[in-house]
């Protein structure tokens, strides 16, 4: 499991959207989902169930389905 915080500000996501945390992780939505919203620097986690990763916003009720895209060096 990986406990970060968006690094800058969420304004929802439309089906490929990239996540960058402060922890230089990167991961895009993996599928199809829109929301419209406002977070500024929120808290995340991502965790594996299965074979899929699960991206949650502290606060926000959805979770999304992601893939991993690069780690910063």
């Amino acid at each position: 499991m990986t406990e970060s915080d968006l690094d800058g500000t969420c304004h929802g996501w439309d089906g490929t959207t990239v996540f960058r945390l402060t922890n230089g992780q990167v991961w895009r939505q993996s599928a199809v989902r829109h929301r419209r919203l406002r977070l500024c620097c929120p808290a995340i986690r991502v965790w594996r169930m299965g074979e899929r990763f699960w991206l949650e916003f502290e606060g926000v009720p959805e979770i999304l389905p992601v893939e991993r895209v690069t780690e910063a060096r």
